[in-house]
């Protein structure tokens, strides 16, 4: 149904309760049904109301300090079309998260601290996303144009974002090939661009990609300008709806050196793939990443990463005089990281699911606290009952390696770490009626880690945490969902801390 103006008018009259139409003998409720699923589907509005509470509790012996911080978050999605293949449409995005304010004297020391508790309400207002949205489509065929214009999103490869004001356009002559260009001024955040610089590179990005879609294989050659320039190459394959691999090449260049010895290039090579058996009792997937080379973006999709004149140009300054305000923990290293993860039922009610995953830099002389060696290892089975009841116990090892205790006060951390835990969860829906469903989620760890160091041993450290996150929804337009988490810390690195309670409530709604 192509609802035009008079399609409009009836969706108004039909929802105005003192309207003629309302109150008609002739409009039935197989009518007003009709007619409230077609307005559904070209216009929807939702919303996300959040409430969220922390506290610490501190042990005897300790100083009590900070012990609690509140935050409020608002969001706000919507989408407006004249139909439901209608050509024009309208999005919006936003979000607000408003925090306990604070004053200085409560920074120093407290546990809970979080950078944008020093933020102002108008730095935590998040456009996401207002744009408009023209789609042509042909008669008979796929939509073959569309064009976008606002504030836009752009996900890669990677699944990295990039959010820019401008406008972008898809174009497909055929519905095997298609052309896609986009272009503007990146957006800001917080208090302006990366490292509060001004020049036309931090703000403007550019790009265009090309693809090839045939019966089961898929081509994408994509270019990116952002600060610094992007390149991939990607191919797909999905012989069938069981199988699917994915291979991709990136490079990254055009960006001066962000270190010394470092070129400021760097290729990245990936390989996805997805599987499952006929049956379905066997599922599991599978990423393999190589870097070759130093990433010279900085983190935070900023843009590229300062550079070792700008990082010396701030030497000796405060850091609300510096100009780099931006968290930076250094370029990204050369490294490789797999994981892989499986589920197989034994029995239509038992299955089996475990995975590996590591990541490792090529050097060890890029090891560091911050960027270990990594390999974490999981296994457990799960029971499955009706009505989409399951329980399921994971055994968990985890290793870190930051480099040599030998340097702990150099630029490395404090030694190999290795942390072993059991955990367990269930998730239990129940039905009340036909509308309204509470879904529980209990869950808890309990686990034990152990450090060795150049200065300190410790083995056999024990702590735990426990919560359960439950939802209650009323069809498919309200919900309410509350969860509570407390974690006790090992007493080594507590820090004078007992307990950490966590508690949250979320409302969501949608028209």
């Amino acid at each position: 149904m192509r609802a035009g103006l008079a399609s409009w008018a009836l969706v108004v009259l039909s929802l105005s309760p003192g309207s003629a139409w309302a109150q008609a003998p002739s409009a039935t409720a197989v009518t007003r049904s009709e007619t409230r699923r077609s307005f559904a589907e070209y216009l929807f509005l939702g919303a996300q109301l959040g409430l969220r509470q922390r506290a610490a509790v501190y042990t005897e012996a300790a100083t009590p300090g900070p012990n609690g911080r509140g935050e409020l978050r608002f969001f706000l999605n919507g989408r407006g079309t004249t139909g439901p293949n209608g050509p024009l449409g309208a999005y919006l995005g936003l979000g607000v998260i408003g925090r306990t304010p604070v004053t200085p004297t409560d920074l120093a020391g407290d546990p809970l601290l979080d950078p944008y508790d020093n933020f102002e309400v108008s730095q935590n207002l998040r456009l996401l996303s207002a744009h408009l949205e023209y789609q042509h489509r042909p008669e008979e065929g796929p939509t073959d144009l569309v064009v976008r214009a606002g504030r836009l999103a752009n996900l890669d490869g990677r699944a990295m974002v990039l959010l820019y004001d401008g406008a972008a356009l898809r174009y497909s002559p055929i519905p095997i090939f298609g052309v896609t260009v986009f272009g503007g001024r990146r957006a800001s955040l917080d208090r302006g661009f990366a490292d509060q610089r001004g020049d036309l590179e931090a703000q403007l990005v550019a790009g265009g990609a090309i693809d090839l879609a045939l019966e089961a294989l898929h081509l994408e050659l994509a270019h990116q300008y952002e600060d610094l320039q992007q390149t991939r190459l990607s191919v797909g394959w999905a012989p069938s709806a069981l199988l699917s691999v994915g291979l991709s090449a990136q490079a990254l260049y055009g960006a001066p050196a962000v270190a010394e010895g470092k070129s400021g290039f760097a290729t990245v090579l990936r390989l996805d793939a997805d599987y499952a058996s006929e049956s379905g009792a066997t599922t599991g997937y599978l990423v393999l990443e190589g870097q070759l080379g130093t990433d010279p973006r900085s983190y935070g999709r900023g843009g590229r990463a300062p550079t070792l004149a700008e990082l010396q140009a701030v030497r000796g300054l405060a850091i609300t005089d510096a100009k780099l305000d931006r968290l930076f923990f250094g370029a990204e290293p050369g490294h490789g990281h797999a994981e892989l993860a499986l589920t197989h039922w034994v029995l239509p009610f038992l299955g089996v699911s475990g995975g590996v995953f590591g990541r490792s830099p090529w050097s060890n002389e890029d090891l560091l606290s911050l960027r270990p060696r990594v390999l974490e290892a999981w296994l457990g089975p799960e029971l499955a009952f009706g009505l989409g009841q399951r329980v399921a116990v994971e055994l968990r090892l985890a290793l870190e390696d930051p480099g040599e205790s030998a340097r702990i006060f150099t630029t490395v951390g404090d030694g190999p770490r290795r942390q072993q835990s059991v955990r367990a969860f269930a998730e239990l829906p129940i039905r009340f009626g036909e509308s309204v469903v509470l879904a529980l989620r209990p869950e808890g760890e309990l686990y034990a880690w152990s450090s060795r160091g150049s200065s300190s041993e410790a083995s056999g450290q024990v702590g735990y945490s426990a919560g359960g996150l439950f939802t209650l929804g009323w069809g498919q337009n309200l919900r309410l969902t509350g969860r509570y988490g407390v974690a006790n810390l090992p007493d080594l690195i507590a820090d004078g801390v007992s307990l950490i309670h966590d508690a949250e409530v979320i409302l969501e709604g949608a028209y």
